[in-house]
């Protein structure tokens, strides 16, 4: 196969898994119940998206062999470590106490991390890559803002909806004197992966738009529209820890073209001003709602800040019994459900909402410190590269370590399927030289 030709090909296949990234469309295999209860975190199945990754990996692997060998050669520390994490947590299946949803996970690990060697070694069009991105998240959004309009769901497999009553135990609710409102879930399983997506998706759609002033102006509309959308629903989602890692992020965006490019810097005031508008206009609708949340003047506030509590303190009983080794990638929630006595419904169970700590427990001490290590390595490589970080690389690496930021007060971007991949996705472009061509495409 001609050179051009496969690289067109690992092109489209990179393209659509990111397109199908934020689809729930899954095929499952496995569910388990707990008194007629679903365990959330023991179903195993393969999403669409997946599909398409395998697919990218494999194509990947064996037509770009002498890239990937170069690549390896040249990061000997990145290489080894990767190799000890992902057999460290196939090994993990040995001693967890469901050896099936250990290799599962060690599968998606595996994925997520073959997924950043194939970044590398991959010479894709960033802003093709961005705009497919913000497409997808923008069927979301619109999926999300309606929800929150209409209070109601529906279920459609094919595109992976699922539907949330309500008045139903385990629905993420927010409640006021009007009411139960229902937070905007989009087409995911919990409204704060909808608010992931649509941050990071709001991040790079102002980036887009103050970069490449000669877009067309239908494209100029379609991501002033984006902005607009995503600043509502992601109020809307009611993820605070979100909110917070948005303002971060646009006060670092800001302070870095002021510092190091006032052209680029002039054009940033549009975007700025539409965020600020339609949030205040969503805000003042439903001022209500947002006041009780940002107060916590709730009793679902009161529940969630306690059961967070609760979650650190099973996580430090878990640490005490498996500390080296951990419990096993995925098998966090059953060994949890396992040291109780009395025994609550399952959903009552929940990840730690730190990632930290989640990790520390699930892959252990040496587990841990493999992971910190790869990221340590990566980064190390930005430093030693002799160009200074342009606005592209930049707005990668603010976007991952807001993601750190994030994973300080929840779990997703490591239990759910989105978050894993995402993460990864996004640490991978933040750590590769970004050729300037793409830069002006």
């Amino acid at each position: 196969m001609l050179p051009t030709t496969r690289k067109k090909l690992q092109n489209y296949l990179l393209y659509s898994f990111v397109f199908l990234l934020p689809l729930q469309t899954i095929f499952i295999f496995r569910e388990i119940f707990f008194e007629s209860e679903k365990w959330q975190y023991g179903t195993i199945g393969i999403y669409m998206s997946d599909i398409i990754l395998i697919s990218l990996i494999s194509y990947s692997f064996t037509s770009s062999k002498e890239l990937l060998f170069n690549y390896f050669k040249k990061n000997k520390w990145i290489t080894g470590v990767s190799i000890l994490l992902i057999s460290l947590n196939f090994l993990s299946s040995i001693w967890s106490l469901d050896s099936i949803l250990s290799i599962y996970f060690s599968i998606k690990l595996l994925l997520s991390i073959c997924l950043f060697f194939v970044l590398q070694i991959t010479n894709f069009n960033v802003k093709t890559l961005i705009l497919i991105f913000i497409s997808s998240v923008f069927f979301q959004s619109i999926i999300g803002f309606f929800q929150f309009i209409i209070q109601d769901t529906f279920s459609f497999k094919y595109l992976g909806l699922k539907q949330y009553t309500i008045w139903q135990g385990g629905t993420s609710v927010m409640t006021s004197e009007s009411g139960r409102w229902l937070r905007s879930y989009g087409g995911e399983d919990h409204p704060n992966i909808l608010a992931l997506l649509l941050f990071t998706a709001i991040l790079l759609s102002i980036y887009l738009y103050i970069l490449y002033e000669k877009n067309s102006l239908l494209l100029k509309i379609f991501l002033l529209l984006s902005i607009s959308l995503f600043s509502v629903t992601v109020l809307l989602t009611f993820s605070r820890n979100i909110w917070l890692a948005f303002i971060v992020g646009l006060t670092f965006m800001i302070i870095f073209l002021f510092l190091k490019n006032k052209n680029l810097f002039k054009r940033i005031f549009i975007p700025i001003i539409l965020v600020f508008a339609t949030s205040i206009i969503i805000t003042l609708t439903y001022k209500d709602l947002f006041f009780v949340r940002i107060s916590n003047d709730t009793l679902t506030s009161h529940n969630s800040i306690s059961d967070r509590a609760i979650y650190i303190v099973h996580s430090i009983s878990l640490l005490k019994e498996h500390l080296f080794f951990g419990t096993g990638i995925g098998n966090y929630t059953n060994s949890i459900y396992n040291l109780e006595k009395n025994k609550y419904p399952i959903w009552h169970y929940q990840p730690v909402h730190n990632i930290y700590l989640l990790i520390f427990v699930e892959l252990g001490l040496i587990g841990f410190f493999l992971l910190i290590f790869f990221i340590i390595f990566n980064l190390k490589n930005i430093y030693s590269q002799k160009n200074k970080i342009d606005f592209t690389q930049f707005i990668f690496i603010l976007i991952f370590f807001l993601f750190l930021m994030i994973s300080l007060l929840d779990h997703l971007l490591w239990t759910s399927h989105i978050g894993l991949l995402l993460i990864f996705l996004i640490f991978g472009i933040s750590v590769k030289p970004i050729p300037l061509s793409n830069h002006h495409l």
